[in-house]
């Protein structure tokens, strides 16, 4: 079985995207007329967003020409900002649907493995030279069933913010395990670690470490609430394990029994 990446779809013109995205930018601050209101807004950024990344794929790859070398590099940095506002819509989005009940899990049997491995390769740009992963993966498959997206989006936050909270660099570890009816995902860093009077303010919306040197970073203290949502949803949970020197945060989901 093997991991599956999905790639959006080809434009078909360069005109549209920094047209849409402005439209989509000025509704959201109510400098245009909003055919839909906020909501709509939202998902023509969404869609808008997935033009520009493809765009940026397409320059990686060469299908737009030949790139010099700070071309190419130009490119990855683009790449990997444009990566940061995609998930920060998608945050958005799924954000306002869970305060309105309105968020449903598509749920289907998958192997927590692969579902790990695809979240790590859309997060690869993040994961650099300076914060190397050390991906641990059981040999029998992990059953469970979930909403793979879902679950990616959880994962990809805690690797996120594995790198983002690390400024020092240092190995992110991403640990996948099974046992007694529960499979775990494990993500631990090097980094600034998690005050024991911060581990519950964490998963508030707009929480964050009480400490300096993280308010001092950017980040918009959603992803961690929305991620305890989601893994409470599929009826597992989130936890932060404090700690002085880096961070342990852990994915816990109901397994699902293997079928024979």
């Amino acid at each position: 079985m093997g991991t599956q990446v999905r790639t959006a779809a080809r434009p078909e013109h360069l005109a549209g995207p920094q047209t849409s995205i402005a439209q989509a930018v000025d509704a959201l601050l109510g400098a245009a007329p909003a055919s839909g209101g906020p909501d709509a807004a939202w998902h023509e950024l969404r869609s808008s967003v997935t033009v520009l990344r493809s765009y940026i794929t397409m320059l990686e790859r060469g299908q737009l020409g030949d790139l010099t070398e700070p071309g190419r590099r130009a490119a990855a940095a683009m790449g990997c900002r444009a990566c940061r506002l995609g998930q920060l819509v998608e945050r958005l989005l799924e954000a306002a649907s869970l305060e309105r009940g309105a968020l449903e899990l598509r749920r289907e049997t998958a192997d927590l493995r692969l579902v790990v491995q695809g979240s790590v390769e859309v997060m690869g740009p993040l994961l650099d030279r300076a914060h190397p992963l050390d991906l641990v993966l059981p040999l029998e498959p992990v059953s469970v069933q979930v909403d793979v997206n879902r679950v990616q989006t959880i994962v990809g936050n805690l690797l996120e913010n594995a790198v983002r909270y690390s400024p020092g660099g240092g190995t992110v570890r991403c640990a996948v395990s099974a046992g007694h009816g529960w499979a775990s995902v494990r993500v631990q860093d090097h980094g600034l670690g998690i005050a024991a009077e911060d581990v519950d303010g964490l998963f508030s919306r707009g929480g964050r470490s009480g400490s300096r040197t993280v308010q001092e970073l950017a980040g918009a203290g959603l992803g961690l609430h929305l991620a305890r949502e989601l893994a409470r949803l599929h009826g597992g949970d989130l936890t932060a394990s404090p700690g002085a020197a880096g961070s342990t945060f852990t994915l816990r989901l109901p397994q699902a029994p293997v079928a024979d």
